[in-house]
């Protein structure tokens, strides 16, 4: 990252996180002391905030008030907590940020209760904290849950691959649920909100395009480092977490089709519907997928679909913008694109 972005980053993700403990401590006021403490807990253990920091680049590259997009940035940074947990009780994760998953702490039902909780603080901060004006709020907060709904749509149809076999599963069927669990709120909610911000809701159509590609390509990413991951990181993963639950990637698949003979056979029974996964059997899946050419597949087309959204940024979003946010946005691309754990 350059050093102009390295400081704009830096300082508009101190800002968000202080809004956002700020607005979570007075919103937990009142509540029993675990139910405080699990509410507070994975927005304490930090994250890149790479959401807001979209947000802000598009809302402020296009005119809008740096302050407000920083507040809404802050919101979206609780609604991304709150899916992190809700992610990890559903896949039963071992670690998030380096330590361990919230339901492990707190356990399943108070870190449920608790992320429920989240859902009645949400509303009156986009009402009350976030500065709005009244001709912005029906839009925003419209486009806030629109992301939502997308987004857990999303998570329904990687749920629904839970019972079926790898063999079935297509690169079709991995951007189908890429497009609705990661792009809706990683890359296309945000940018939507800035430029809402900015009154340039015309740009949506240049925005989804850009979105969609780059959405596609952080989950592809993800899922890379997930299984390169040696345990621990700056993404705070364990060991193969993806492989333990038997998650359906494409990286997964790819490799399927490069395996022969027992390999093949082996590698199908481990993502078997209802197979326990232990240690070993997921560091041997591991060991077979970085050895399949699949990481490199999954690269190329990660680097490809980055590529896309670059060409849609600098032709239809990249005019429209301002120094020296356009700059930094195409620069982000590039980052997401090149991270490693």
């Amino acid at each position: 990252m350059k050093p102009a972005l390295q400081t704009y980053a830096a300082a508009r993700r101190a800002r968000v996180f202080s809004h956002m403990l700020a607005w979570l401590r007075a919103g937990a006021r009142g509540m029993p002391a675990e139910m405080r403490s699990c509410l507070l807990d994975y927005p304490s253990r930090g994250g890149k905030a790479l959401r807001p920091l979209l947000l802000c680049l598009f809302g402020e590259g296009l005119g809008a008030d740096a302050d407000r997009c920083e507040r809404l940035g802050a919101a979206c940074e609780i609604f991304e907590n709150w899916a992190l947990a809700l992610d990890d009780m559903m896949d039963d994760s071992l670690l998030r940020r380096g330590k361990p998953a919230i339901h492990r702490v707190y356990g399943r039902e108070s870190a449920m209760n608790a992320m429920a909780a989240l859902t009645g603080i949400v509303p009156p901060l986009l009402y009350r904290s976030c500065r709005l004006t009244p001709r912005l709020y029906g839009p925003v907060m419209e486009q806030f849950y629109a992301s939502l709904r997308e987004a857990l749509s999303g998570q329904q149809l990687e749920l629904a691959w839970r019972p079926r076999p790898l063999r079935d599963f297509t690169a079709g069927d991995y951007f189908r649920i890429a497009a609705r669990k990661t792009s809706s709120y990683t890359t296309v909610g945000p940018a939507r909100l800035g430029a809402l911000l900015a009154g340039r809701g015309d740009l949506f159509p240049a925005i989804d395009a850009f979105g969609l590609a780059l959405g596609k390509s952080f989950q592809l990413m993800d899922d890379i480092l997930d299984v390169e991951s040696a345990g621990g990181g700056a993404f705070g993963k364990a060991l193969g977490n993806d492989l333990l639950e038997g998650k359906k990637t494409l990286l997964a698949a790819r490799a399927l089709l490069r395996l022969k003979g027992a390999e093949r056979a082996w590698f199908l029974s481990f993502y078997a519907p209802g197979r326990r996964r232990g240690r070993r059997d997921a560091l041997r899946a591991r060991r077979l997928i970085l050895g399949s050419g699949a990481v490199a597949d999954c690269r190329a087309r990660a680097a490809a679909l980055s590529a896309r959204a670059l060409a849609v940024f600098r032709g239809r979003l990249y005019p429209e913008m301002r120094s020296p946010f356009r700059d930094h946005i195409a620069e982000f691309v590039l980052m997401l694109k090149e991270r490693a754990a």
